[in-house]
C-alpha cells in the first residue's frame, strides 16, 4: 500500500480523499476493495458526506458508498462465494457497516456458488471469534442453521479431510465416517483428499470380513470342522485339511491283499 500522504493530495482539498486520488490509486493498480479496505480505517479524511452510510449534500451517496459498490461488484464478477475458501475469505466490511448481518448473509446465499446454510453458521462462528459486531436479524437467522454430530474445523479445515478421520479414532464406527462425509457433501463443505479412497478401503475390509467363511486360514489343520465352502464337515481327529493319507483319514493301516498273497508261488527248492 502507498504511504497515507499518497493517498490524500490530488483533489481539491489536499487533506481530503477524492476522487481524483482514486483515479490516481486504480491506476497505480490498487483495486476497490484495497481502497475501501484502506479507508475504513480512514473515515477521518473522507469529507462528512462521503463517509460510510452518509449521503453529500444533495441527497447521493457519497464516495465510499460508491467505492463500496464497486468492490461487491467486482467480488461478484470474479468468483463470489467459493465453497472451498468462502468462510475464510470473507470481507465484512465489503457489504453494509464493519458488521456481520442480513447483507452479509443475503450476499453470501446468493454470490458465486452460493454458500449453504451450514457455511453461513461457520460464518457466525469466525464473526464471534474475530470479535467481529453480529446484528439482531443475523442472531435470529441462525435457526436455519442445521446440526451436526462433528465438528467441522475443529481439526484440520473447515471442511472433511484426513484429519478429521484421524480425530474420530476407535470410537466412530465406519457408518459414523460415511454419515459425517455424506453431511458434508450435502452442505457444500469440502471433502479432502484422501477421504474417498480410506473409506472404500474401510468397506472392503468390512465386506471381505462378512464374506470370509468361518474358520477360513492359510496352513495345514482347519480346528473348526468347516471346508473350503464353509460347511462343517464330520470328521475324525487328526484328520487335516490337504494333508495326510489313508492313516490320518480313517485311523487305521492298509490290510495287505490276501489273493496276492495265494497266487505268489514259492520258489523250487
Amino acid at each position: 500500500m502507498a504511504k497515507d500522504k499518497n493517498w490524500w493530495k490530488r483533489g481539491s482539498k489536499k487533506n481530503r480523499f477524492d476522487w481524483e486520488d482514486y483515479t490516481y490509486l486504480v491506476d497505480k493498480g490498487k483495486t476497490n476493495i484495497q481502497i475501501m479496505d484502506r479507508l475504513w480505517d480512514r473515515q477521518g479524511k473522507l469529507r462528512w458526506g462521503d463517509r460510510q452510510g452518509r449521503e453529500d449534500d444533495q441527497g447521493k451517496k457519497g464516495i465510499f458508498d460508491k467505492i463500496q459498490r464497486r468492490a461487491q461488484k467486482d467480488w461478484q464478477a470474479s468468483t463470489g462465494w467459493d465453497s472451498a475458501s468462502g468462510v475464510d475469505d470473507w470481507n465484512f466490511g465489503l457489504w453494509g457497516d464493519k458488521s456481520f448481518g442480513k447483507k452479509d448473509i443475503r450476499a453470501a446465499l446468493a454470490g458465486g456458488d452460493g454458500a449453504s446454510k451450514y457455511q453461513i453458521g461457520q460464518l457466525y462462528a469466525r464473526a464471534e471469534k474475530e470479535g467481529v459486531k453480529i446484528d439482531e436479524w443475523a442472531q435470529n437467522w441462525m435457526k436455519n442453521v442445521p446440526e451436526s454430530d462433528w465438528d467441522y474445523g475443529a481439526h484440520g479445515g473447515l471442511g472433511f479431510d484426513m484429519k478429521d478421520i484421524k480425530a474420530m479414532g476407535d470410537d466412530y464406527a465406519l457408518e459414523d465416517i460415511i454419515k459425517a462425509r455424506d453431511f458434508a457433501s450435502e452442505n457444500k463443505l469440502t471433502i479432502g483428499e484422501g477421504v474417498a479412497q480410506h473409506i472404500t478401503g474401510l468397506q472392503q475390509d468390512k465386506l471381505y470380513e462378512e464374506m470370509k467363511p468361518p474358520g477360513t486360514q492359510k496352513g495345514t489343520r482347519n480346528v473348526s470342522g468347516y471346508n473350503a465352502l464353509g460347511i462343517r464337515s464330520p470328521k475324525t481327529e487328526g484328520q487335516d485339511l490337504n494333508t495326510g493319507g489313508i492313516t490320518a483319514a480313517f485311523g487305521r493301516k492298509k490290510k495287505p491283499n490276501s489273493s496276492v498273497n495265494a497266487l505268489s508261488i514259492n520258489p523250487l527248492t
